[in-house]
């Protein structure tokens, strides 16, 4: 039996926090999106895509069309580009549905957030 323990906390941002907030939200969409498309795009091509090299090739990228990206915490793409991994290992198992773009306003209330993002805000 695996017993997991969580914690939800509700945050009561002012202006300035809950603009970061979006901003991170944003990001994350926009890399799990990109994620995405790159995949299926290298995988139509013939390619055997992984995580770990979008995440390189986002990360390439990045200060070129993206450089707004740069302001935010580097875990905020990371950790998005790792759930696109993540969607496909459960999809190939049979676990769940083929992973699906996020539309804005999706993910709007919920959020991830670790201790090392605290340094950059």
């Amino acid at each position: 039996m695996r017993t997991v323990l969580t914690h939800r906390i509700e945050l009561k941002p002012n202006k300035l926090q809950e603009a970061r907030f979006r901003q991170c939200v944003g990001a994350s969409r926009l890399a799990y999106n990109w994620a995405l498309a790159e995949w299926q795009r290298q995988f139509e091509a013939g390619e055997k895509p992984n995580e770990a090299a979008l995440r390189r090739q986002f990360n390439a990228i990045k200060p070129v069309e993206f450089p707004w990206i740069l302001d935010l915490p580097k875990s905020v793409p990371q950790q998005a580009i790792k759930n696109v991994g993540r969607a496909y290992q459960r999809f190939f198992q049979k676990q769940s549905q083929f992973p699906r773009f996020k539309r804005r306003g999706w993910i709007m209330g919920r959020g991830r957030f670790s201790a090392m993002d605290r340094e950059s805000a």
